[in-house]
């Protein structure tokens, strides 16, 4: 099945979930792997907190003009990444979208977890003039991680579905 819309990526998400999930909670190198991912997304959060990048994009995407969060944003997510933010705890069902955001955007920012390159490493000519390039540096290396971690998620999960499907042929 090929998802087209924002609503056919989370009910392939969900049927993932439904499908997976249960084996994936008794999976020990996988939930370390998850763990390790939530931490570096927990840091690189606490990092954009800190140094006024959340609450600057929670504003812009609110009340800005012209977000990055815009309508659209929500096609860079593919059912796969949707089913790791499902295993990190976040409910999908939930998420009702603004007029011009992404689906994803509510009234405090992002309600994903994991989330695509873009929406992670990107940073506005306003927020790159006001940080400077230090802050940015060190700033690039913790998202960095975050990304490469996500990336072994997903991967692991990619291997772990085609793997189940190539087995019930």
């Amino acid at each position: 099945m090929h998802c087209r819309t924002t609503e056919d990526k989370i009910s392939k998400a969900l049927a993932y979930y439904a499908q997976y999930g249960h084996h994936l909670e008794n999976d020990g190198p996988f939930n370390q792997l998850l763990s390790r991912y939530r931490r570096a997304i927990d840091v690189s959060t606490e990092t954009m907190r800190r140094l006024g990048i959340a609450g600057h994009c929670a504003e812009c995407a609110g009340n800005g003009p012209g977000s990055c969060c815009s309508r659209g944003v929500e096609d860079w997510y593919d059912a796969m990444l949707l089913f790791v933010n499902l295993l990190l705890g976040c409910d999908l069902r939930e998420v009702r979208p603004q007029s011009a955001d992404c689906h994803f955007v509510g009234p405090n920012g992002c309600t994903l977890l994991a989330r695509p390159y873009f929406c992670v490493h990107y940073l506005c000519p306003a927020l790159t003039d006001q940080l400077g390039p230090a802050t940015i540096e060190q700033l690039l290396a913790v998202v960095g991680e975050e990304l490469k971690l996500g990336s072994e998620v997903e991967q692991y999960l990619c291997r772990l579905v085609d793997y189940r499907l190539s087995a019930s042929r």
